[in-house]
């Protein structure tokens, strides 16, 4: 039942929202090339355009209504769209590393292991900021949280723009050399268990959501 409701948001994307779709493509992949700490921010963006647009369009049409009086287990329902965001970072992850591949100092990030120091903080940056706005939109719905989630973005946005700039992007990387990359790897499972912990609020949530 869950990869049936995971294809079925998938599908709305690749339908109903096509242009939204190719959107965050676009910005995706794009982004990385402006610089590298825009790129680590990539899958977050990616994780907000995706799921929000997603669950906006069903409530926009009535669908979570339908959703909860069918007779489908809630716990299914909101695994299902811890799954979709986890494959919309997935999905950020790759576009933004290609946008970095693709950059004019692509060889410098690659001699440095930039590019595979960036990843990590690309995963725990999405985490993190996945584990918060999820439960806030399941909580407050998408029209009243929407200006919540786009300040957020906003100052994320803004703080992975000054991260090349501060010379923090070395920094990571230094850490991740010094660590064998372990202390990235920390980073990511500390945002992990994160994510988990705003999927045990996130079910709470539902169990008690009215239809």
């Amino acid at each position: 039942m869950v990869a049936q409701l995971v294809k079925k948001d998938l599908v709305y994307l690749a339908t109903s929202l096509k242009s939204t779709l190719g959107i965050v493509i676009t910005f995706a992949f794009c982004f990385p090339m402006i610089n590298v700490g825009i790129g680590c921010i990539v899958p977050a963006l990616v994780c907000y355009i995706g799921f929000y647009s997603t669950l906006a369009y069903e409530e926009r049409n009535k669908m979570d209504i339908l959703n909860l009086s069918l007779p489908v287990d809630r716990k299914a329902i909101c695994l299902a769209k811890y799954i979709e965001v986890l494959i919309f970072i997935v999905g950020g992850c790759i576009l933004s590393s290609l946008g970095m591949l693709l950059m004019q100092r692509t060889s410098i990030i690659l001699l440095e292991g930039g590019i595979y120091g960036m990843i990590p903080v690309m995963l725990a940056v999405a985490l993190v900021y996945s584990a918060i706005i999820i439960p806030c939109v399941f909580y407050f719905g998408t029209l009243k949280a929407r200006y919540v989630l786009l300040l957020f973005y906003v100052v994320i946005f803004i703080l992975g723009n000054s991260l090349e700039s501060t010379g923090f992007v070395n920094f990571i990387n230094y850490i991740g050399r010094i660590g064998d990359g372990y202390v990235n790897l920390i980073g990511t499972l500390i945002a992990l268990v994160l994510f988990i912990l705003s999927y045990s609020i996130s079910l709470r949530i539902w169990r008690y959501k009215e239809v």
